[in-house]
């Protein structure tokens, strides 16, 4: 069976990572209205855990963000629009329209770049057996489906307690960029991948190894800013780019 590809990255595609919009941290919002007024039909790609707290199924973390995700459906009908689950915001799929989902299970996902092999993720894979039992209950539809129930009976009480515990973390930037390629590029090995695109590191930056370049996406959340892809006679090139330029 053939490997699917979910796209074409082309130039001016902008790459959103770790934004963990919350009542803390507004500066999706703000992004949003630049991406609006732009006429570009580019893709844009949300990298995970776009939102601090957002699961399929509990309806609490829906509703304050209600606007944003109608404006966000909104922009998808006029350019394509990719969202790639993270440990933030998942079981996703039935509940954003016009919007292409890929699941952690889809994760690495190919994409084409300059006529080459580009594989994207949210960068929360191979973590350790622990981490894997942990993500898989915490998307269990049947666990979120109980946890909707009991919050609408609590008055929205257990969900505003586990966004308490969220919100108290706080969020740093992450590991240098040459160092957290060392870590992760020899996860993608025998995958053939010219590039690999992850966010969930906080990190920043682009690097080459041998024939791989790994690029590390920025947290909206921690630098306030984030890539946008640049083509040229099938050159790659990778910007970085602030809120305060947008």
């Amino acid at each position: 069976m053939s490997e699917k590809v979910w796209g074409e990255i082309t130039t001016g595609s902008i790459f959103i990572a770790d934004s963990h919009e919350s009542d803390h941290f507004g500066y999706l919002k703000r992004l949003w209205g630049f991406l609006e007024a732009q006429s570009s039909e580019a893709p844009v790609f949300l990298m995970g855990d776009v939102f601090d707290l957002l699961f399929g199924g509990v309806e609490a973390s829906f509703a304050p963000h209600a606007e944003l995700l109608r404006r966000i459906s909104s922009l998808a009908q006029r350019r394509p629009l990719y969202w790639l689950e993270g440990n933030h915001d998942f079981n996703l799929s039935p509940f954003l329209e016009g919007i292409t989902v890929i699941g952690r299970e889809s994760q690495p996902a190919l994409f084409r770049l300059g006529g080459e092999r580009a594989l994207l993720a949210h960068g929360d894979w191979k973590i350790g057996w622990g981490y894997e039992i942990y993500t898989k209950l915490i998307r269990n539809p049947w666990i979120l489906k109980i946890l909707n129930q009991m919050d609408q009976k609590r008055g929205g009480k257990i969900f505003e307690w586990v966004k308490a515990r969220v919100s108290a973390k706080t969020l740093r930037v992450g590991p240098p960029c040459n160092a957290l390629s060392h870590q992760r590029l020899p996860l993608y090995q025998g995958k053939n991948a010219k590039w690999i695109f992850e966010g969930h590191f906080h990190s920043c930056g682009w690097v080459k190894e041998q024939e791989t370049s790994y690029v590390a996406l920025p947290s909206l959340a921690c630098n306030e800013s984030y890539f946008v892809v640049e083509l040229n006679d099938n050159v790659v090139s990778i910007k970085e780019s602030t809120l305060k330029e947008s």
